[in-house]
Formats: C-alpha cells, structure tokens, sequence
C-alpha cells in the first residue's frame, strides 16, 4: 500500500491513465489466469495436467470406449460424466479475494486524502463502501479458507495474486513517474 503513495502520479491526467492501465492489466491477469488463454485458463490447464478421472468400476461398462477417452482428458468432461477429477485445484477464490483486495486497498491509500467540502463527504462514502467490500471479501476468504481446497491449493491461489501485485508494480511504475 505504500508503494501506492511512493509511485502515485502527480498530474489529474496522469494518475487517470495510471489506475486505467492498472486495472487493465489486472483485468487481462485475472482472464488468463481463470477464463481463458489460446484455449483452457492457465488455472484449468494446471488442473488438466495434475489430475486423472475417478470413475466406480460399474459405470465403466456404460461408456463407450471413445467416451472414457475424453472423459479421462479434462476435469470439465469427467465431472459431466459423473465421475470424480482428482487434481491440483489452484484456489481461484483465494487469488480473486486477494487480487480484488489489493487493488481496493491500494486505490483507498491512493486517493485523494482531502475530505473537506461537499466533494470530500463523497470521498468519504466512497472509502467507507470500498473498505465494506475489502471486509466482506476477507470474510469470504476466510470462509474459503475453512470450507473448499486443500492447504497447497490455497497458498498457490494466494501466492498467484501475489505474484500479480509484484507483477503490476513493475509493469505499470514507468506510468507514476
């Protein structure tokens, strides 16, 4: 979050087209990371690539041997076939909670301090609603944390919007000078 303050554009027009590119980059992160990238997502391509369908030997004799084969290639299709992908499942919950917070926060530290007048009531509300959704997503996280992945998964998904953040700093800190 100091980083935020350090690398902050002085100019109005200079710190808009900061934040712009800012977000950009962590829009296109986050869709090659969990939507898409020349095909599957990277987070679907590390799931494909660890991991193997689980089928109980009676449902074998139902498909078809081209069937099996696909259904024994992805963790999408294996699912849809009624059997179980056992695989490293990157937690996109844990990355999306995290990169979303980071961002919220940095722009909190970022903006504006001055909270005078009719414009910094607005200011006020708009921290107080970003500071409601960093909470409510540390609260999400958290049940995240208790409920879905195992531990590597977790730490993987979090240490990916870490890695993002490091990422951005340097791709986007040429913008802040």
């Amino acid at each position: 979050m100091a980083t935020s303050l350090q690398r902050r554009p002085a100019s109005g027009a200079a710190r808009l087209t900061h934040r712009i590119t800012r977000f950009a980059v962590a829009t296109l992160f986050w869709i090659i990371l969990t939507q898409w990238f020349f095909g599957n997502s990277i987070l679907d391509r590390i799931l494909n690539s660890t991991g193997t369908c689980e089928l109980d030997s009676s449902s074998l004799q139902t498909f078809s041997a081209h069937q099996l084969e696909q259904m024994f290639s992805t963790a999408r299709a294996c699912i849809k076939g009624g059997g179980d992908w056992s695989g490293f499942d990157v937690s996109g919950h844990a990355f999306l909670l995290i990169h979303s917070s980071i961002l919220i926060v940095e722009e909190i530290y970022s903006s504006d301090p001055d909270t005078t007048g009719p414009s910094g009531l607005v200011g006020k509300i708009a921290r107080g609603v970003a500071w409601a959704f960093v909470g409510l997503w540390w609260f999400l996280l958290l049940a995240t944390a208790i409920h879905f992945h195992h531990f590597p998964e977790k730490v993987a998904g979090s240490l990916l919007a870490i890695a993002f953040w490091i990422a951005e700093f340097k791709l986007t800190s040429n913008l802040a000078s």
